[in-house]
């Protein structure tokens, strides 16, 4: 038997960009800058004082690349109920997933757009109409939602053993995989029956834990009972792959470490 381990993360953000909508002297669309010095793709965002109409929205966010959701993301006061999925600009699967809010919608001073993440020219007219506005100007809180962080033994504590027949046909399966607590702790797991390759896309993984069953992570170093990898009845002769997909979740944003494991018959 063999484990490896591996987690997912996105890059480093460096900018993000929306739109206006219904804002006193601002429409079109903003640039609010995370990292780095490269040139704002638009104009920097920022909202008249106390325009409770103003509604903004997230369009993309740059990292190694420009990302996008499947359409604008409008900012509210509150984390959305569930993480939006983040495909690069260019066409592709999910590379990962992201929650945003403001930390008020009133704009009645400076502001925090936030962002977690397993992350146009704004036109005004000129001359003095400008001068009769104050305005309140934005900051960013960009975070990467950890994966978790355990090793993975097959020995340790009650050791996982399987009994297989002369066709090498599992029979039976005791005992237990145990995580022994790193840095970050996870709180639920999954184990994939078979479904992801070797180097699975962000897509892949997030759509393999929801579709396995779920299990709670309570107490330290926790185990993955011998039930949960499904080998009753399956034939080791050329190998059985299990994939254990630890689960970190923050605002609705996952964090994955994953455990790859082949089961093969001597």
């Amino acid at each position: 038997m063999v484990g490896e381990s591996s987690a997912l993360g996105a890059a480093t953000v460096t900018m993000l960009n929306g739109t206006y909508t219904g804002c006193a002297q601002r429409s079109g669309t903003w640039s609010l800058r995370v990292s780095g010095s490269a040139a704002l793709t638009n104009s920097a965002l920022s909202v008249v004082t106390n325009d409770t109409a103003c509604v903004l929205s997230l369009a993309e966010i740059v990292a190694d690349q420009t990302y996008v959701p499947a359409s604008p993301i409008a900012l509210t006061a509150a984390y959305k109920g569930a993480a939006l999925a983040f495909a690069p600009s260019g066409g592709g699967g999910t590379a990962f997933v992201a929650n945003t809010k403001l930390d008020a919608v009133t704009f009645a001073s400076d502001f925090v757009v936030s962002v977690a993440y397993s992350a146009d020219v704004t036109t005004v007219d000129g001359g003095d109409a400008l001068a009769a506005y104050a305005t309140v100007t934005p900051s960013s809180v960009v975070t990467l939602v950890p994966a978790p962080s355990y090793t993975l033994s097959l020995t340790s504590g009650t050791a996982l053993t399987i009994q297989i027949d002369a066709s090498k046909i599992v029979t039976s399966a005791s005992g237990v995989a145990t995580l022994t607590d790193g840095a970050q702790l996870g709180e639920t797991y999954v184990v994939d029956q078979g479904t992801l390759g070797a180097t699975p896309t962000f897509a892949a993984v997030a759509t393999a834990y929801i579709a396995g069953t779920e299990r709670t992570i309570s107490g330290a170093n926790p185990t993955v009972t011998a039930s949960d990898f499904g080998l009753s009845g399956q034939s080791l002769a050329t190998g059985v792959v299990r994939t254990v997909i630890v689960a970190h979740t923050s605002v609705a944003v996952k964090g994955y470490q994953l455990f790859r494991i082949t089961f093969k018959a001597p």
